[in-house]
């Protein structure tokens, strides 16, 4: 997968010269691209078209976008035979250092194919398991499981020698606009998050004097 700089840069400006993107890009061509949601995207998409794209190709666009305007370009590209993903990215500095959360809708063919590369660069995550002394129990919430037989001393005394399974922080959450919708979602309970610890913070140096 490259980066929108580099496709840009390598694929061809004319349909006489397709050679030229095919010894360049993968094919099917695979473009990710992160610009300022809006417009911007819109001119992105088109002059990717204009550059040379074809039936079969992926667009995925890593912008937080409206979930309406990844629906209207899905559908826009489509007539054009080029596949289309709105993934929402969340992370920060965090997630540049050490793998972002991905949230991925659209083409699921599309995403099937992008599957591989998306899991690798995504963060990767306590999946919930741990493996103890080659004997695998499942944590959930304060419960939990032991193998028959096993005492919680002996769980305990394996400690040392768990490891933890980790998977990837992305899946593919939907059709059309879905991934832009549950980065949506996702935005609105951080932001919510935030306001309540604001606010409860005022009320206690305000009213409460601490």
């Amino acid at each position: 997968m490259l980066s929108l700089s580099l496709a840009l840069t390598h694929l061809p400006q004319n349909r006489k010269k397709q050679h030229r993107k095919k010894k360049t890009l993968s094919v099917p061509s695979r473009v990710i691209i992160l610009v300022k949601a809006g417009s911007p995207v819109d001119g992105t998409i088109s002059g990717l078209l204009d550059a040379g794209l074809e039936p079969g190709d992926i667009i995925i666009d890593g912008g937080n976008e409206w979930y309406e305007n990844t629906e209207r370009r899905s559908a826009e590209v489509a007539k054009k035979g080029v596949r289309y993903i709105g993934m929402g990215v969340s992370g920060g500095e965090e997630g540049a250092r050490n793998g972002p959360s991905m949230m991925p809708g659209g083409d699921k063919a599309a995403f099937d194919a992008v599957e591989p590369v998306l899991t690798k660069v995504a963060a990767q995550v306590d999946d919930g398991k741990k493996s103890l002394g080659g004997v695998e129990r499942e944590v959930r919430g304060r419960g939990r499981t032991k193998p028959r037989g096993q005492t919680e001393t002996h769980l305990f005394q394996n400690k040392k020698n768990a490891q933890i399974k980790t998977g990837p922080c992305t899946m593919y959450v939907g059709p059309g606009g879905a991934g832009n919708f549950v980065k949506m979602v996702h935005n609105g309970i951080e932001y919510g998050d935030m306001q309540l610890i604001s606010e409860a913070y005022d009320i206690l140096r305000t009213v409460g004097k601490l």
